[in-house]
């Protein structure tokens, strides 16, 4: 089993900032308006705040800024004051929160809510609406309990149509080609960790599809029936793999703990590839409109397609 602090160079500094750094993240994504679930949107700000007090949370990002800025008390406000009843709709609701003390930084705490509402090209396009968490790494290795307990709690109030957490690589967007390849190399020797970027994957989640596999991996109804139901999904595999309602889905867990994977050593987390093997139809239809990443060298969409498939079994 390998995890994160078995492997040296995770972390890419440039310029004198942590530019990309292991972390753990947790995903979600739904088909519904944010306006149609406000509690449960305003619920994951709240979750998160406790998590990281706000006198960590130290930048801030809307869909209207060009770079973070710092927070301000009406920063805590503003995903009430959008959300609100009778509040004037938005066509894009996106709000950032992060740890750190440089804005350019990759933080280890963040907060990131995304919606496409109506009028704007996501909407029209059907892209899934996500938040997502990024949370210290060291919180998958010594308190996998508890973020399996986080998730499921998650699970009881998010209206999810697919979801996953476990370890991942953050990284910054002011370093984004530098960060990017030096986590696409690490990515593709340790599989386990997630490369998230919440505009392509809402494009590839979409009302239909999935963003790969996580240690713990959310299926919502729609899935679920796609995939056959939860007979099949049981009967396609192993016993050690652990499968348990989660809200008003399913929640797949691939062991006691998360893991990264290392395919120079043949640690080639079987688990996790016999769930893609099942998923990959469904993730296909996804991954077939996925944008590319900035993974160089080389031809960076076929790259991305590579890392999307990273479990598919030659």
């Amino acid at each position: 089993m390998t995890r994160p602090q078995d492997v040296k160079d995770l972390q890419l500094v440039e310029d004198g900032k942590v530019a990309v750094r292991p972390a753990f993240g947790v995903s979600l994504f739904t088909a519904k308006s944010f306006y149609e679930i406000p509690d449960a949107v305003l619920a994951c700000q709240d979750l998160f705040l406790k998590l990281c007090p706000q006198g960590q949370v130290k930048y801030y990002l809307t869909e209207t800024m060009d770079q973070h800025a710092k927070v301000t008390e009406r920063t805590f406000t503003m995903l009430p004051t959008w959300l609100r009843k009778g509040a004037p709709k938005r066509e894009q609701i996106f709000l950032e929160l992060k740890s750190g003390d440089d804005r350019e930084e990759a933080p280890e705490f963040r907060l990131e809510v995304s919606s496409n509402e109506d009028g704007s090209i996501g909407f029209e396009s059907e892209f899934a609406n996500s938040v997502h968490f990024t949370l210290p790494v060291a919180w998958g290795t010594e308190h996998a309990d508890k973020m399996r307990d986080f998730l499921i709690h998650l699970a009881g109030f998010f209206p999810y149509s697919f979801g996953y957490t476990g370890f991942a690589l953050e990284w910054s967007p002011y370093f984004e080609e530098e960060a990017c390849t030096h986590a696409y190399a690490k990515g593709m020797r340790h599989p386990g960790f997630d490369i998230y970027d919440n505009a392509n994957f809402e494009e590839i989640v979409g009302h239909d599809s999935l963003a790969g596999v996580g240690w713990l991996t959310l299926l919502g109804p729609e899935l679920i029936g796609q995939l056959g139901g939860r007979h099949k999904i049981r009967s396609a595999l192993a016993e050690t793999t652990h499968i348990r309602d989660a809200g008003h889905g399913l929640m797949v867990s691939l062991g006691d703990a998360p893991e990264i994977g290392d395919t120079n050593r043949r640690d080639l987390l079987p688990a996790y590839r016999e769930l893609y093997a099942l998923l990959s139809p469904v993730a296909e239809v996804g991954i077939e409109r996925s944008s590319a990443f900035e993974f160089h060298p080389g031809d960076v969409y076929e790259n991305t397609l590579r890392w999307l498939r990273r479990f598919k079994t030659a």
